[in-house]
């Protein structure tokens, strides 16, 4: 039925389904998800439309025959070799089972995980083909953060004032996510309020701050972005996320230092403008905005000092130690694993245990202060407990599991991704530039993610990824102006 199908009815098909999976996107745990991995908190509710959108792209692919791989996946695929090999090898070595787990049980699972987000990858990569399927697909984009930003104020409405049942919003949450509403901060439609925040930082304000920076605008109404951008950085706050916080800081200051330092100037002579020359005027009105943005900035504050999980970052005492600095920011049991990630690291230096194999290492390395903290690792070590722990850091992780040659061809890739954000800015279109401004914001934060997150399936990773490599694709044979 599909080979039936035009090229025009396949496009429209594949825009649709693609607009559903961006629209889809803040759903992490979908309740009515099939379980294909065993009990899993990443459950992406853009699944369903991606699996649905995967048989269309590939009819449509096998009709033009005209795919060529980007450059910038050759590490990825590399990675991937290496990988498979890092497996095989784990099966040499023999792990004993851990709760009633086994290492090819677990292998499989990693893999499956892997599969996922490659396929979140690929699909973004294959479809990101044009500058009118970008602006076609940014509205959806769009729809999913604006529902995200609605949904969330509720939840905060709920939890900070006697104004909504809290009960009630959780059993509302529960009917689409294995999660209810979390005490004190707002996760949204995700599982939790860090993955909202990667949401936020790698997905959403990435095009809106390009869209803010390179005056880019999708529609005919000039509040969008800013309103949006608002609302997405007030949700950030809302969920009080180190990471996201922090990832969204250093985002915006290597996107301004590096292509937005005309616009820095810009502001910089327009607001010290009338203060050096007394036939400008507006002092008045310059005075007035330092005014709120002081305030905006004490309020910030003072919001985040409220929640001691946030304030801890400076309220603890560095004096006494970095181990005690670490826990005392509830910080020890992440420190621990990496630790232990580390250790198996040393003895197997070259690919590693295998994929999802260090899980089975883990407790024979972890160092001695760890065995006492309260929070986590103390309970993992009661009988009872059927927890499978893992590292908790995608480049500990990496090195563990695939050895110092998996995490190089992994790291290239990363550093590929630069390359091609470059290519498109270089390109001086200016919707690639866009696109290229989005890329460069959202690449700081996927990396420092990798220091606290370990999974291989994040969909808003491997979407954000594919969208730029995938636009970057269709300029690398084209010599920009710049270089002529």
């Amino acid at each position: 039925m599909l080979s039936r199908l035009s090229n025009q009815q396949l496009e429209k098909w594949m825009q649709t389904l693609w607009g559903l999976v961006l629209l889809t996107m803040p759903v992490t745990s979908f309740r009515w998800l099939p379980d294909v991995m065993g009990t899993t908190h990443v459950r992406p509710m853009a699944f369903l439309p991606l699996a649905l959108l995967v048989p269309v792209l590939g009819v449509y692919l096998l009709k033009n025959r005209n795919f060529r791989f980007p450059r910038a996946t050759a590490p990825l695929i590399g990675f991937l070799l290496v990988a498979m090999i890092s497996t095989l090898i784990g099966l040499y070595y023999a792990p004993l089972d851990l709760r009633g787990q086994t290492y090819w049980e677990w292998a499989i699972r990693a893999w499956l995980s892997l599969a996922i987000g490659m396929g979140f990858f690929w699909v973004a990569v294959l479809l990101s083909r044009s500058e009118e399927f970008l602006r076609r697909s940014l509205p959806w984009l769009y729809a999913g953060l604006a529902a995200t930003i609605v949904w969330g104020i509720v939840q905060a409405i709920a939890i900070h004032t006697p104004l909504l049942d809290v009960k009630a919003i959780s059993n509302i949450q529960l009917l689409f996510s294995i999660r209810g509403v979390i005490d004190n901060r707002v996760s949204a439609f995700a599982y939790e309020p860090s993955w909202l925040a990667d949401q936020i930082t790698v997905l959403y304000f990435p095009w809106l701050f390009a869209a803010l920076v390179t005056r880019m605008r999708i529609t005919k109404y000039q509040w969008l972005e800013p309103a949006l951008t608002l609302g997405a950085v007030g949700l950030l706050l809302l969920s009080y996320s180190r990471s996201g916080v922090i990832g969204l800081l250093v985002s915006v200051a290597v996107a301004l230092l590096t292509v937005g330092r005309g616009l820095l100037v810009s502001i910089w002579s327009w607001f010290w403008g009338p203060f050096v020359s007394s036939e400008i005027p507006g002092r008045w009105n310059r005075t007035l905005i330092l005014g709120l943005v002081v305030a905006a900035l004490g309020v910030t504050f003072w919001w985040l000092n409220r929640y001691n999980y946030f304030a801890s970052l400076w309220r603890a005492d560095l004096s006494n130690g970095l181990v005690n600095y670490v826990r005392a920011i509830s910080a020890g049991p992440r420190v621990a694993y990496i630790e232990a990630g580390m250790q198996i690291f040393n003895l197997h230096p070259w690919f590693g245990v295998g994929l999802g194999g260090s899980s089975f290492y883990l407790f024979d390395y972890l160092p001695h202060w760890a065995l006492t903290d309260p929070y986590e690792i103390a309970l993992q070590f009661s009988p009872d407990s059927n927890i499978i722990p893992n590292v908790r850091n995608l480049i500990s992780r990496l090195l563990s599991e695939t050895g110092i040659i998996g995490f190089m061809t992994y790291s290239v890739f990363n550093i590929s991704i630069l390359a091609s954000i470059r290519k498109m800015f270089l390109s001086r279109k200016k919707l690639m530039v866009y696109a290229s401004v989005a890329g460069l914001t959202a690449w700081p934060a996927i990396i420092l993610r990798q220091f606290t997150l370990s999974t291989l399936t994040a969909p808003v990773f491997w979407v954000s990824l594919g969208m730029v490599v995938g636009y970057a694709h269709h300029v690398l044979d084209q010599k920009s102006p710049a270089e002529e």
